[in-house]
């Protein structure tokens, strides 16, 4: 207690002293434990005061608010440490895209997957730095000035280094970097970035109509179209992976599969609303969508997802979903553990037994597929591999995870089978592969990747006889819409056949064939030659 007691005694002693050798010593093992870039320090030392001035208004205001204010700031410091040693870098737009669109169960398994210890020992360390520092509030009466000063400070050094490195051409590009590239500053700025562009989503239309639509061909009952999620092409025999995680596919005929496909983005949100709709590099034209095509041209609609719906913040996904005629949201983000893609079948049994549109039925099934955990993906060891030692079970289970999707996907097919119909398989994105836990993970920022991109894509024919067929084609899925249009059988003066994977017309190598990083910039992984006429960049496998 003496000990205690004189420690405390001498900090009070040199109030402003002591509270700014804790800052420096916390942003110091801060940047150890999650430094990756060369000015880590700085951006750390920029938001510890941030921090502190937050934490300053707080303890002036209320105590309640200030200890939530302090439980705010520890489970952020935990969140980023964690995100930072498992995969890099920090969580930038992309992450909190991911963060905001995840539920409370998909949090818990995102912990599960990843060495939490470093964050767990950097949010506690912060806890007691936070501590002290308000019982330093007592004895120092002018860090409120020291705070002020300080602070602009750094932001200007901030802005003049920016302009330095020539990484902002005007003073005013130099300041507004300085403030997006911050820790803090710039998740609030991805914040409200995000919820920008979710607005533009609430603000469609209850219902649009597409004009100059046809419809041509044989008509069939039911068209269904199943994304994946998480889904790595290289990881499905029927592309060459040397375990056998597709065998069930493998052995049915009537399928086309092509080779050569690339994800419009690398996570589900910005690749399924790219998928679903008319969309360029800087505009994804929600007010042009699948689901009101298909309501437009007469068929009766349905939407049926393993994955989350969390109410007022939804995701772009279930708004995408809204109008469709039915929806069957099995997954409602609570506590409980989240169901196994089996749960998809009894809803598809009562929409194909209820069957009653003579122009058809479209449906959507969303599974949870690939999604970490992994090992939470299939009701047992569904498919048994070899342990590999130096990668651990938790590759093993990805693989598990791949195929019990196979096996989904032929349980979908047996029940159409008796039916005219016709499936789409894709998943939304793929993975990067890393060589520590969790092994594979989202494509985001720093850990972007081909891998990240390539996904399977599968056209099945339930009254179709011949062999299955894999054909070798480029595409890039964020033109994808074109292709289900002209898979149902539907013509616009807006839908171009020549961006049809399954169209005679198709054209590979165009200006079109692209995609977009987690930062929305174009990646493609065409030709050199494609790349420097469009002006594009491209990633190897990490």
């Amino acid at each position: 207690m003496k000990l205690h007691h004189s420690i405390f005694a001498m900090l009070s002693k040199y109030p402003i002293v002591s509270l700014f050798c804790i800052f420096f010593l916390h942003s110091l093992v801060l940047t150890g434990f999650a430094g990756h870039e060369e000015r880590f320090l700085f951006y750390t030392i920029y938001n510890q005061l941030l921090i502190l001035s937050i934490l300053f208004i707080s303890s002036r205001i209320h105590k309640f608010i200030f200890y939530v204010t302090c439980l705010f700031i520890t489970s952020y410091i935990l969140y980023v440490v964690t995100y930072s040693v498992s995969y890099g870098g920090f969580p930038r737009l992309a992450a909190v895209s991911v963060i905001l669109e995840t539920n409370i169960n998909e949090t818990k398994e995102f912990y599960e997957t990843v060495n939490i210890i470093p964050g767990i020992l950097m949010a506690v360390f912060t806890l007691v730095c936070t501590i002290i520092f308000h019982f330093l509030s007592v004895a120092c009466n002018n860090r409120l000035l020291v705070l002020i000063a300080l602070f602009p400070l750094l932001f200007c050094a901030e802005v003049i280094n920016r302009y330095e490195e020539r990484s902002a051409h005007t003073w005013l590009d130099a300041t507004r970097t300085a403030v997006k590239k911050g820790f803090i500053t710039a998740d609030l700025y991805n914040f409200h970035k995000y919820f920008k562009e979710l607005e533009k989503f609430r603000d469609m239309p209850k219902s649009r109509q597409w004009e100059n639509i046809s419809r041509y061909g044989r008509k069939k009952d039911f068209y269904v179209l199943v994304f994946g999620e998480g889904a790595r092409k290289s990881n499905h025999s029927i592309y060459g992976y040397p375990k056998e995680t597709s065998p069930l596919l493998a052995k049915r005929r009537g399928m086309t599969i092509i080779d050569g496909v690339y994800a419009p983005a690398p996570q589900t949100s910005a690749s399924i609303s790219r998928m679903l709709t008319l969309n360029d590099k800087s505009t994804v034209d929600y007010s042009y969508n699948a689901i009101d095509l298909m309501n437009s041209m007469g068929l009766t609609t349905h939407w049926i997802s393993n994955q989350g719906y969390i109410g007022f913040y939804d995701t772009r996904v279930t708004l995408l979903a809204k109008p469709s005629n039915d929806q069957y949201f099995l997954n409602k983000g609570d506590f409980t553990e989240s169901g196994f893609d089996n749960v998809v079948l009894k809803p598809l049994e009562k929409i194909i037994s209820e069957k009653s549109n003579p122009d058809g039925e479209f449906i959507v099934i969303h599974l949870i597929g690939s999604h970490p955990n992994f090992c939470k993906r299939s009701p047992t060891q569904f498919f048994k591999v070899p342990e590999l030692e130096e990668l651990g079970n938790i590759k093993n289970c990805y693989d598990d995870s791949i195929r019990y999707t196979d096996f989904i996907l032929n349980e979908i097919m047996l029940r159409l089978e008796k039916t005219n119909s016709k499936l789409i398989y894709i998943s939304d994105h793929g993975l990067t592969r890393l060589n520590r836990t969790p092994y594979f993970f989202y494509g985001l920022d720093d850990l972007v990747s081909r891998g990240a991109f390539e996904v399977p894509l599968i056209f099945w024919d339930s009254q179709s006889i011949k062999k299955s067929v894999k054909i070798q084609r480029t595409y890039y899925a964020r033109n994808f819409i074109h292709t289900l249009a002209n898979w149902v059988g539907i013509k616009s003066d807006i839908l171009d056949n020549s961006l049809s994977v399954i169209n005679d017309e198709y054209r590979e190598g165009t200006c079109n064939d692209y995609s977009m990083t987690s930062s929305n910039e174009t990646i493609t992984f065409s030709s050199k030659e494609m790349m420097e006429k469009c002006k594009f960049y491209d990633f190897v496998e990490k």
